[in-house]
């Protein structure tokens, strides 16, 4: 890869929906952005790929409101919930689905009209700290090339590896104990798949079947195929292979089976519930490198959003005059937007992973639907409207 310039005011590192749209606000304020990822895009990536209408309010608040329509997200009416041969229906507010790989493309797209420069296929690792500067080295084709910023951006995700050149100095990820595994797989209905299947899955339906070993969640894509996410007991993940525990779960929620084979994946991902260092010298963490916690529906990209949001402008003063404070005060920030939207659904983890409770609260629902209306108004709001004071 080869780069005429070496020096940035900002290197984000990951184009996620936190890296890129953070790389867009920096590089709407004037600054020199680098916008960096491991993979070559458009990449296909686990996720439930649901849209809430906090995260779309985020969106609009960037200026970036038309993004999701002009990507070609469709609308969801409602929540399908199973569990224990019981069904609820369950009316969504304004939510929307879109496939990540869409989704990514079209922020990257945003970040680079606004003046970012983006290089994909791309490993880097964070370097030591300067007086005026941080260092990253990136890998593409085999030649490794040392490039410097005056604030470096991590939203390179759960689990990575993006700091690990930096040892015992290094910030430290704290995984939850009871945390859960990822897995995720496309299926492609227009292709030929049973039509018994593509009646069970309608589009505008988000369908959630949950168990006793973690819940699957289902949903019909802009073009027609069906995206699978699930978060599955990772004691039991490592022994079993995902088709036959996301196939035992949609069972005893009385869902229709999958085929074996998806046309994508199974792909895993690290234990998802940890806390994670927001920053040091020069370099501040965000989206899911910050912490992330076991979402239910559509949180994550809404956390994401919101934290690219909030730390822009710290980023940005950063470029400017660099001050430790900086770190402390991301830490702030994030623990009352982001943070707070957290801890509700770490909430809502917490009574998953208690059968008699869950099956209780699927019951309920199926009598009184009207009943989740506070719940699904809080999951969907957005982070910075759910801003906690100081």
């Amino acid at each position: 890869m080869t780069l005429e310039q070496t020096q940035w005011d900002a290197i984000v590192v990951g184009a996620g929906p936190s890296g890129a749209l953070c790389a867009f606000e920096l590089a709407t304020m004037g600054a020199e952005v680098l916008l960096l990822d491991r993979q070559v895009f458009p990449r296909w990536k686990v996720c439930g790929c649901c849209v809430s209408s906090g995260a779309q309010t985020v969106l609009e608040e960037a200026g970036l409101g038309d993004v999701l329509m002009r990507a070609g997200a469709t609308k969801l009416t409602s929540l399908r919930l199973g569990g224990w041969s019981q069904v609820a229906h369950v009316s969504l507010q304004q939510s929307l689905v879109v496939s990540r790989s869409v989704l990514d493309q079209a922020l990257v797209d945003a970040a680079v009209d606004a003046g970012a420069v983006f290089r994909a296929g791309v490993r880097a690792r964070l370097g030591r700290a300067g007086s005026s500067h941080r260092s990253v080295a990136i890998k593409s084709g085999g030649a490794e090339v040392m490039l410097s910023a005056r604030v470096v951006v991590d939203a390179t995700g759960v689990g990575s590896a993006f700091q690990a050149g930096l040892g015992d100095a290094g910030p430290k990820s704290i995984v939850a104990p009871d945390s859960r595994i990822g897995y995720g797989a496309v299926y492609r209905l227009g292709s030929g798949l049973s039509p018994l299947l593509d009646a069970a899955y309608p589009r505008g339906i988000v369908h959630m079947a949950i168990g006793p070993r973690g819940y699957v969640g289902l949903v019909r894509l802009e073009d027609g195929s069906l995206d699978v996410a699930a978060a599955l007991a990772p004691a039991i993940g490592k022994a079993v292979h995902p088709t036959e525990l996301v196939r035992n779960i949609l069972k005893e929620a009385g869902f229709v089976a999958l085929p074996d084979t998806p046309d994508a994946g199974w792909k895993g991902t690290p234990q998802l519930t940890r806390k994670g260092t927001k920053g040091g010298e020069r370099f501040l963490a965000v989206g899911d490198a910050a912490g992330y916690v076991e979402p239910f529906s559509g949180q994550g990209i809404a956390w994401a959003l919101a934290g690219a949001r909030v730390l822009s402008p710290i980023a940005a003063e950063g470029i400017r005059s660099w001050d430790d404070q900086l770190v402390s005060r991301w830490e702030k920030e994030y623990d009352h937007t982001v943070g707070a939207s957290t801890r509700f659904c770490r909430g809502v983890s917490w009574a998953l992973r208690r059968p008699l409770l869950s099956k209780t609260g699927v019951r309920l629902l199926r009598r009184f639907p009207t009943a989740a209306g506070p719940f699904v108004r809080r999951a969907a709001a957005s982070p910075l409207r759910l801003r906690t004071s100081a």
